[in-house]
């Protein structure tokens, strides 16, 4: 007796095994047990789909768009399933609502495109052209890897999902301007030359379209000149690239230890940073937790107004417009220009975090007061949300474009207040 039929995936019901010796069940085979797998998949995709941040047919909101189109049937590619209800096309801003269409066959069509520079492929296409026609061939697959890593130095944007319509509009523009077949418009640029219609293709501006590339070709002849020479490098066996086993790359141990935890069933706020933490709790003997307040802080050059700017704008971008120009950090009254300083990575950064303090609140301070605020909690014994503001001011001795020092004294006193307010809190 079978454990299940082969002709379909009916389990029956439990009581239709009552009675049976389970022991006289065929084990199911390779193939059955997967579609008792995929079976599961799909009954749960069915009953829960609808709570995912995910597009797909089961969904209430693509159902009635359909039947807003007029169609039951469907025609979702894979980028249209793996992306939100509510998605928009980042180059001519049509939510899917407005991309979706009726194709030849009545049904709703839902295409969505991982749109790239074609640069990428074309400096592995120029070194098989160029290894393979030398007389003799001294390239391996280092070169060729060597080749495709240096892709992102010569590419202008990075890959980047849009709608079908805007993907095609991309090469209809290259063929009738006649351009290189490597050249690629970014996702900003087709924005600029597509006319969208809801539920429509487009229409192409194509006066537009030449007057960006006439924007972007300086740029894009720079970097074929910088392919030659990537190219010939690697061609000539002269490239410093060494391969090391990507099971060994930090990224890919990472990944490996949460698929790890994802496959033990643990909770879900049981995540990598909790099991970090567990798995090294064992605390390191003969600790001095008051040694971050000691340390002698070497005086800083002031920056100069370009080392400020390029901070701003290049290499702590993000940080720097986290905060209003006017900002000041609350812990210790620094203004942006003088919480850049120097730090172990770069020869200028400038850092702020947000940090929850004993009003209830998260404030922005600077990477100081925030590594001064965890070290003061760590030293005390208690969470890093019963330091106040005014017990971080209290204990900071700020001076502009360098690390803090502390009043010991007054720290000495913080910690026995915020140990004194813990021994006071009933269990």
């Amino acid at each position: 007796m079978r454990a299940a039929t082969r002709d379909g995936i009916d389990m029956g019901d439990a009581s239709d095994l009552e009675g049976i010796d389970t022991d006289d069940l065929e084990p199911l085979t390779p193939d059955e047990e997967l579609q008792f797998l995929v079976a599961d998949c799909n009954r749960w995709i069915v009953e829960h789909g609808a709570h995912l941040r995910l597009d797909g047919e089961m969904r209430q909101e693509t159902q009635a768009l359909a039947l807003r189109l007029g169609t039951r049937r469907f025609d979702l590619n894979r980028w249209w399933v793996l992306t939100p209800v509510d998605w928009s096309c980042p180059s001519c801003g049509r939510p899917k609502a407005d991309i979706a269409r009726i194709d030849r066959h009545e049904r709703m069509m839902g295409h969505l495109h991982a749109h790239h520079d074609h640069m990428q492929d074309f400096i592995v296409q120029r070194l098989h052209a160029v290894s393979s026609a030398r007389a003799e061939v001294v390239a391996d697959e280092n070169c060729e890897q060597f080749a495709a890593r240096a892709a992102p130095v010569v590419s202008a944007y990075d890959p980047t999902v849009i709608c079908a319509d805007c993907n095609s509009a991309d090469a209809a523009a290259k063929k009738a301007l006649g351009l290189h077949p490597a050249f690629s418009f970014s996702p900003a640029d087709i924005g600029r030359f597509v006319v969208a219609r809801p539920n429509h293709a487009h229409e192409l501006d194509f006066a537009a379209a030449a007057r960006v590339w006439e924007e972007r070709k300086a740029a894009f002849e720079l970097r074929l000149a910088l392919i030659e020479q990537i190219v010939k490098h690697a061609a000539d066996n002269e490239h410093w690239y060494q391969y090391t086993d990507y099971r060994l790359h930090p990224d890919r141990i990472e990944q490996f230890a949460k698929a790890a935890l994802w496959m033990a069933k643990l909770p879900p706020e049981y995540r990598l940073d909790h099991y970090i933490d567990l798995a090294r709790r064992t605390p390191r003997q003969n600790v001095d937790l008051t040694a971050w307040r000691k340390r002698k802080i070497a005086a800083a050059r002031t920056p100069t107004q370009s080392e400020i700017d390029h901070v701003a704008r290049v290499t702590h971008g993000p940080a720097w417009r986290a905060a209003p120009d006017d900002w000041a950090c609350p812990g210790c009254g620094r203004t942006k220009a003088e919480l850049v300083r120097p730090s172990n990575k770069f020869k200028w950064s400038f850092d702020i975090d947000h940090r929850p303090f004993s009003d209830g609140q998260k404030h922005f301070v600077c990477q100081d007061c925030a590594q001064a605020h965890m070290s003061v909690a760590k030293e005390a014994g208690v969470p890093r949300e019963a330091v106040s503001l005014d017990q971080l001011r209290c204990i900071v001795r700020a001076a502009p474009h360098r690390r803090h020092q502390f009043d010991s004294a007054a720290v000495d006193d913080v910690v026995r207040e915020l140990t004194r307010e813990a021994a006071s809190v009933p269990e």
